[in-house]
């Protein structure tokens, strides 16, 4: 019998990317980014280690899940969107982005990281996901689900008169903050009823789209949003996938960062002390 409380937990971390030359051969190379410093230090924060996944789906499926490399996963944040070709439809106009070979490299395997823990989880112990800002969309896209392209254009946002700042239009700018609101009593985060409220920063100006969330394959329950009706963090019923659009590293001593860390982390020891008692 292993110790549920003693088990070291390994993150797996997708890093963002970038595409390079190769000066010899002409090929072109995904190099990964190093983490960044607030994630690295979230998780070390919160007693977990982390381990940067690298950018081949072979190797992520044949060792990293079939040896059990990693006890949960992050997906993360950063400066790109979902191409709407992920979802099928196209891109709007005016919505302030373009989309370029580097982000759907990123997004293309992170999709494909998805769908291997997806796979795993069905008939293993599995492994928690947690998935951030952009993350969090890219796991509801993945799930068959759709997006807002760019909030302050959505009529039914605008229809709440709400108008909610979610993103900063230059890095020169302060991170904005705003409000949140549980709409239900998460099955995840222990500390939070209905209609509670909490301030979370936030970088984003796309949403996922819970109109068409009968489109999901997988029950993912809003559990916080905005005043404006935006999804702000969701989960799913067997508790495996929790989505936040906000940013918990840039507040890591935080109690809502406290809940999502604990209940990844504490989701992973039941797994893995799962997986162990069946060697």
């Amino acid at each position: 019998m292993h110790n549920f409380e003693t088990l070291d937990i390994i993150i797996g971390v997708v890093p963002d990317c970038e595409l390079k030359l190769d000066p010899i051969d002409g090929s072109t190379r995904v190099v990964a980014k190093p983490i960044p410093e607030k994630i690295l230090a979230m998780i070390s924060h919160y007693g977990a280690m982390c381990e940067p996944i690298p950018y081949d789906i072979s190797t992520f499926a044949h060792t990293y899940l079939a040896h059990k490399k990693v006890d949960a996963l992050l997906i993360m944040g950063g400066a790109l969107d979902v191409d709407p070709k992920y979802y099928g439809e196209k891109q709007e106009e005016n919505v302030g982005y373009s989309y370029d070979s580097t982000n759907n490299t990123r997004t293309d395997f992170e999709l494909a990281v998805l769908k291997e823990v997806e796979q795993y989880n069905a008939i293993n112990p599995g492994i928690p996901v947690l998935g951030i800002c952009n993350g969090m969309q890219t796991m509801w896209v993945h799930f068959g689900g759709k997006m807002i392209q760019h909030i302050p254009n959505n009529e039914r946002v605008k229809a709440t008169g709400h108008n909610i700042k979610h993103f900063r239009h230059t890095t020169t700018e302060p991170i904005p903050e705003h409000e949140i609101r549980f709409v239900r009593k998460s099955s995840c985060l222990s500390s939070y009823n209905a209609n509670d409220i909490e301030i979370v920063p936030s970088t984003h100006h796309q949403a996922v789209d819970h109109t068409r969330q009968h489109m999901l394959r997988k029950e993912l329950h809003s559990v916080a949003e905005a005043s404006d009706g935006v999804i702000e963090l969701y989960e799913s019923s067997c508790g495996m996938y929790l989505g936040a659009q906000f940013h918990p590293e840039f507040n890591i001593d935080s109690k809502l960062t406290a809940d999502i860390m604990n209940h990844i982390i504490n989701m992973a020891k039941r797994c893995k002390s799962a997986d162990l008692q069946k060697k």
